[in-house]
């Protein structure tokens, strides 16, 4: 990690017979989306983000990247495959979990941030009539910049990505476990950022 989505044969016989239909299909909505990010800016520090996207008919997108400082540049794997019945069902109990549900929304921290290591992780989940944006933020705080962000973030949202950290262990887990399996990989040319914004990543 550096900081760096017709045709039809109109004759007599299509009233007797179904039109063909040569539209693309849509693509399935994505039930799920996590990114996990890590930075440490040591001399020799590694830099990794990680991100999975989940469409509602279980098929799945990873993408992994790896950065060696002081190398200027990051190692990218993609994968892509279905998960089976059971990982796709944790995962919906995970989703609909009121622990989860009742996570306030996600506050970025002020960047720049100052300081040696940092991770965080973002969580977007589809609902109902809205979409939930979840997450948080670590960071050493023995080298961290005092008055500088983050840690002069208000008492609240430090205590929210608290809160989220520790209510989101079970998912985050979930996601280690899947990302850990061996699945195919596919061309870095597929690479879509699991359809999230990582803009500040």
């Amino acid at each position: 990690m550096t900081r760096t989505a017709p045709a039809a044969l109109l004759t007599l016989i299509s009233i007797c017979l179904p039109a063909q239909d040569n539209t693309v299909p849509a693509p399935e909505p994505v039930a799920f989306s996590l990114v996990e990010g890590s930075t440490d800016l040591s001399p020799h520090g590694i830099n990794a983000s990680s991100c999975i996207s989940v469409t509602s008919n279980g098929h799945f997108h990873i993408e992994m990247r790896f950065q060696q400082l002081p190398q200027d540049y990051a190692t990218l794997h993609i994968y892509e495959s279905s998960l089976d019945d059971f990982q796709m069902q944790r995962l919906k109990n995970l989703l609909n979990s009121q622990s989860i549900r009742d996570l306030a929304p996600y506050t970025h921290p002020i960047t720049p941030m100052l300081g040696r290591y940092f991770s965080e992780v973002y969580v977007h989940i589809p609902r109902e009539h809205t979409s939930q944006n979840i997450g948080y933020l670590m960071w050493d705080e023995q080298t961290a910049t005092p008055n500088a962000s983050p840690e002069s973030t208000p008492a609240a949202i430090k205590e929210e990505w608290r809160s989220a950290r520790t209510t989101l262990v079970p998912l985050v887990q979930w996601f280690h476990e899947v990302e850990g399996m061996k699945w195919p990989e596919v061309p870095a040319s597929r690479s879509n950022l699991c359809g999230l914004n990582l803009g500040n990543w």
